[in-house]
């Protein structure tokens, strides 16, 4: 399984939703490890606006930037989940909701 992040906005007079920047995706080994970097899963990030998400996809990142061995116990022993990785997802994460702040973000 994974999680599979995207932003997307309603077009003006129209009944129609399209999606902004692209679409990441990331193992759902690291749900741990996005707990208690984020405080939440993606999949809990469903439906919210992108500006909300930011200050908490920039506290995750700084943990894993500065304290990455605080959060080696939550990588997944098949190798399918690791500090690197969800750091990377983050940051790709933080540049899409910065980029579009008023979109809502959409996990499926």
């Amino acid at each position: 399984m994974s999680y599979n992040i995207w932003l997307e906005a309603k077009l003006l007079k129209a009944d129609k939703f399209v999606q902004l920047g692209q679409n990441y995706g990331i193992t759902y080994n690291l749900r741990e490890m996005f707990q208690a970097t984020v405080g939440s899963t993606p999949s809990e990030w469903n439906g919210i606006l992108a500006s909300d998400l930011l200050p908490k996809l920039t506290d995750g990142i700084n943990k894993l930037i500065f304290h990455p061995d605080d959060y080696r116990k939550y990588e997944s022993d098949n190798g399918w989940g690791t500090v690197s990785g969800c750091r990377d997802f983050l940051i790709k994460v933080q540049a899409l909701c910065e980029e579009y702040p008023y979109a809502t973000v959409r996990e499926d």
